[in-house]
């Protein structure tokens, strides 16, 4: 367990929220009782979250997005669309990288051109379908 290496590799172990200053706080049963009592809410999240994904991974859901030159064209159904104009984006990426240019220069290439970011295009369908975005990018 950590907090015992901890005690005994004699860290001093303060927690401002639980008033816990150990050595000086000596009642080690007490301070392992509350670590564990806050630890206990992290814990069942993470199984919980565990769980949703493991749950969407045998209905063969997608569980994160899509990557860049696709977007998800039906939610219910999982169905999964080419976006042309960026599926070109990315094999220019790929013929430039295969012809040796480097990341930098690459980048610096997409943004001469005017390129929009993934980031920008996510933004962008956003506010073509009239939603909010969240999302932000520097402006082209």
């Amino acid at each position: 367990m950590e907090l015992e290496d901890l005690r005994d590799a004699g860290v001093r172990i303060i927690s401002i929220g639980d008033a816990i200053d150990y050595p000086t706080y000596d009642d080690w049963t007490a301070i392992q009782f509350r670590f564990l009592i806050n630890e206990m809410p992290v814990t069942d999240t993470s199984k919980k979250v565990r769980s949703v994904i493991s749950r969407r991974q045998a209905d063969d859901e997608w569980i994160c997005s899509v990557p860049y030159g696709y977007i998800i064209s039906n939610m219910k159904k999982q169905e999964i669309s080419v976006v042309m104009d960026e599926a070109e984006v990315v094999r220019k990426v790929f013929e430039l990288y295969n012809d040796g240019w480097g990341y930098k220069k690459i980048a610096n290439y997409l943004t001469d051109k005017k390129i929009p970011t993934p980031c920008m295009k996510e933004i962008q369908r956003a506010e073509g379908r009239g939603d909010e975005c969240k999302l932000k990018a520097k402006p082209e």
